[in-house]
């Protein structure tokens, strides 16, 4: 790992290549940028990103986890983009001299502290911090999910009068036993929570010991493997105080944003930060684990109480009269009087995170002390954990500050093979979709064609034939024709035609009012033919209209004038002119 205490890929004297946009602000945990490949987006906070991807080494391609910027400099002119440029840069500064300073110990960090592996500082519009992966995501989603499916076991209960409450292992000689059965199943038990409060406790102590205050802590920025090993992250707020002073603090700048619902009261009124204002920070976070992180810190009280005010306004207003956060039933007696004590206004009688630990864990001790016997030779043993830690939390007697040289580090890293083979497999489904999507296109194209051609016939049939379907087989006759056929006798053919026409038939009106002009089969009747076809011109039949004009101009079947001849002859249809009507014009002329 691109670690300094790692020489096989790192060096203090490493030199950066020229050509980059600036020099490494830590030259030692530079990497190069090619050898990052990163994979997609598993997070978004209020000023970055986050991505898993695959680190490329020497021996083996391990997975990280990608902090870039997500401000978006595009739409900006040239000034404006290299002003946010220069502060993105500071603050990855900030941060990386966080990571560096809590790394400089003879240990290299602690096991409940997210572990630095690299960054890029050197490319403008690439700076990104990269640290180890956990592959079961921030702790609040972890929490709202087991929530939500209803996976909490509450190992509180009452006795056998009914009395008062007793821890479950009280009553069962093997529920302790099966602590991880239960895990196995996806239940999370009151112990679980405690065991996260207790690596979160260590975490912050050991910061406290290196004169760091996070500022920002809370569920959301603590990271969770799959072994229950938790890893406090995210320290853009961080800030380093003063060595060998108990009464250092950090005076926040005007404009920073900051998580007011976890800051101390008197952090609140002053900027001013402090170990002792951690405390208070690190009990609301312990709220957070038992309430499943459902809620925000204040909403509920801020939607009963203080609607009409500024949230800020709210609640200094809130903790200055006294009122804290209420506590849900299942929160061990033990715990509430922690709270109640890490939420005291008098920063200087708030416990320590060594007390802290110290509570939790007696109380762990009552309710599944398997937990901590087996975490602690687990850790030594798991390929998921990059440190080993000997947890002092056995020993009745805490040192007053960590022994960090029984800190142990290791490289390997199963997740990346676990990452690498989701990457397989998704670009496996990806084709997998897109053959399927290509099979039912081709299929799709060749149905709606097929419909395509099917209506274009039928509107073709429709509109050049017309087919008899009376009950006797005709040929299809063009009504345009002048010689049309029947295949049955001329009488049968009238018969029906006669049918059809008395029913509206505008193409069966006109052939009828031709066989009576011609005589077929019938008596010749100009007068009848007359008639038949001002039915079939009246619905707009060109040719019938075309022949009616003609037999008024010859003065068939009715006496008329030209004038009605030329009427009909104006509401033909736009056509070729017949044989008969170039006679007819020449008359008229």
């Amino acid at each position: 790992m691109l670690l300094v205490d790692n020489p096989e890929y790192m060096n203090c004297d490493v030199l950066i290549q020229e050509g980059y946009d600036y020099k490494a602000i830590r030259a030692k945990y530079e990497i190069e940028p090619d050898t990052l490949t990163i994979i997609k987006a598993i997070g978004k906070g209020y000023f970055s990103d986050v991505h898993v991807g695959m680190l490329s080494m020497p021996t083996q391609s391990i997975a990280v986890a990608v902090k870039t910027s997500h401000m978006k400099t595009g739409a900006m002119n040239a000034e404006e983009s290299e002003d946010i440029l220069r502060r993105q840069r500071q603050a990855l500064k900030d941060e990386l001299s966080i990571f560096a300073h809590l790394q400089s110990s003879s240990a290299g960090g602690h096991e409940n502290v997210l572990k630095l592996l690299g960054a890029i500082t050197t490319v403008k519009t690439s700076f990104c911090i990269l640290t180890e992966y956990c592959e079961c995501g921030s702790l609040d989603s972890f929490l709202h999910a087991k929530w939500k499916n209803g996976a909490f076991e509450d190992e509180l209960v009452f006795d056998a009068n009914e009395n008062e409450k007793v821890w479950k292992n009280q009553r069962d000689s093997n529920w302790a036993d099966n602590y991880q059965s239960r895990r196995d199943h996806g239940s999370v038990t009151t112990s679980d929570l405690m065991w996260f409060a207790l690596q979160i406790a260590r975490a912050m102590q050991f910061l406290a010991a290196m004169n760091v205050i996070h500022r920002d802590i809370a569920v959301r920025n603590v990271l969770l493997k799959s072994d229950f090993t938790l890893k406090v992250a995210d320290f853009g707020l961080s800030r380093k105080l003063k060595e060998n002073d108990d009464n250092s603090y950090y005076c926040g700048q005007k404009g920073t944003a900051l998580p007011i619902r976890y800051i101390a009261p008197e952090s609140l009124k002053s900027g001013r930060f402090s170990i002792t204002s951690e405390y208070w920070s690190f009990g609301v976070v312990v709220w957070e684990l038992f309430t499943f992180a459902e809620q925000q810190p204040y909403s509920i009280e801020f939607d009963k109480y203080g609607k009409s005010m500024h949230f800020y306004e709210f609640l200094a207003k809130h903790l200055s009269s006294g009122h804290r956060l209420s506590l849900p039933e299942y929160v061990p007696q033990q715990i509430k009087n922690l709270l109640s004590r890490l939420w005291l206004s008098d920063p200087k009688r708030r416990p320590s995170f060594q007390v802290c630990r110290k509570i939790i864990r007696q109380e762990l001790m009552e309710s599944c002390p398997n937990i901590l016997s087996n975490e602690k030779a687990s850790h030594h043993a798991s390929e998921h954990s990059l440190f080993h830690f000997d947890d002092e939390d056995v020993s009745e007697e805490a040192p007053k500050t960590l022994d960090y040289t029984q800190l142990e580090f290791s490289t390997s890293a199963p997740p990346a093979r676990e990452i690498q083979r989701t990457v397989e497999n998704d670009k496996e489904r990806r084709k997998k979709v897109k053959r399927r999507v290509g099979y039912l296109a081709v299929v799709f194209i060749a149905i709606l064609t097929a419909l395509v051609f099917t209506l274009l016939y039928i509107l073709f049939r429709e509109k050049e034939y017309v087919t008899f379907s009376t009950g006797f087989t005709t040929t299809a006759v063009s009504p345009t024709s002048e010689n049309n056929t029947f295949l049955h006798s001329n009488e049968e053919a009238t018969k029906l035609l006669r049918e059809s026409a008395e029913q509206g038939n505008a193409y069966a009106q006109f052939n009828l009012g031709k066989i009576y002009q011609e005589g077929k089969g019938v008596n010749q009747s100009d007068e009848e033919a007359v008639k038949w076809y001002r039915k079939s011109a009246e619905q707009g039949n060109g040719d019938a209209q075309n022949k009616l004009g003609v037999m008024y101009m010859l003065g068939k079947g009715m006496e008329e004038v030209c004038r009605s001849h030329l009427k009909m002859l104006s509401n033909g249809i736009e056509k070729p002119l017949t044989k008969e009507m170039q006679v007819c014009n020449i008359i008229l002329e």
